[in-house]
């Protein structure tokens, strides 16, 4: 990736400034800067290389040059809308690039992972600024693998990973899956929160209907049950054994492999 064909890819677009790194701890820390002095809405940080990204649950996600892409985009917000959607809007937005443009069967593993054929292709970062009770500002930080080199080795992992070449047989340049992903964001965006936006991330929803753990910061499990769906703010909706349904906002899912009899 380079600044001139990323500034090509992206004319058209409504990207008030964008700011571009050959290469960079995190592009949710430049954007974090960037917030700090003002940025306006869809303001774009974007990174060739990307050293000292991270993830959900202090997870980190390392940005091979050349190989994938990492980005994070400063919104805004509009009105009222659940600041955990906004994990939902940057998953949906990808999910809709790997399969309405590429025929790619993608994923969400809860709340903000996207899985192709059960591997993680993607992740989503969500980090939110408030005032008192009113949210200001929302950094949506993605990375997508694209390229065969942006996999790590399986033992640097903690869930398996994939990438898009792995299931295609030429991946576009990163420029233009930048630009997918943002048009399709931009349409989520103008339904965030309503019904539409909650039945497609639904839609996409891993394991509906399979038997889960979910766990902590600390790994240790907190809840567990067969998931059921979202509520309308996109938290998780788990039925437990004794059939109770129980609401997860936080935290971490895997699949189990026993299930108690009656489930």
């Amino acid at each position: 990736m380079n600044e001139r064909r990323l500034k090509q890819a992206l004319e058209g677009l409504p990207v008030t400034e964008m700011v571009y790194f050959p290469r960079t701890g995190s592009t949710n820390d430049e954007a974090a800067i960037l917030l700090a002095a003002g940025a306006p809405d869809f303001t774009l940080v974007v990174a060739d290389e990307q050293t000292a990204g991270r993830g959900r649950m202090g997870r980190r996600w390392i940005t091979a040059p050349g190989a994938a892409l990492a980005f994070t985009l400063v919104l805004r917000p509009w009105g009222h809308s659940a600041a955990t959607n906004y994990a939902g809007l940057g998953a949906l937005a990808v999910c809709s690039t790997l399969q309405k443009d590429y025929g790619l069967k993608a994923q969400i593993k809860w709340p903000n992972d996207v899985l192709l054929a059960g591997r993680k292709v993607a992740g989503v970062l969500v980090e939110t600024q408030w005032t008192g009770d009113n949210l200001q500002a929302v950094l949506v930080g993605i990375g997508l693998n694209v390229g065969l080199q942006s996999v790590p080795d399986p033992a640097d992992l903690a869930y398996p990973a994939a990438c898009m070449e792995a299931f295609m047989p030429q991946p576009p340049e990163p420029e233009i899956i930048l630009r997918q992903i943002l048009n399709h964001l931009i349409d989520w965006r103008a339904r965030l929160g309503s019904p539409e936006f909650l039945a497609a991330w639904q839609e996409y929803l891993a394991w509906k209907g399979q038997w889960v753990s979910v766990l902590g910061e600390n790994g240790s499990e907190i809840h567990k049950g067969v998931i059921q769906g979202l509520d309308a703010d996109g938290a998780l909706l788990l039925q437990d054994a004794a059939g109770e349904t129980i609401t997860v906002r936080t935290g971490d899912i895997s699949l189990r492999l026993e299930t108690p009899a009656g489930l």
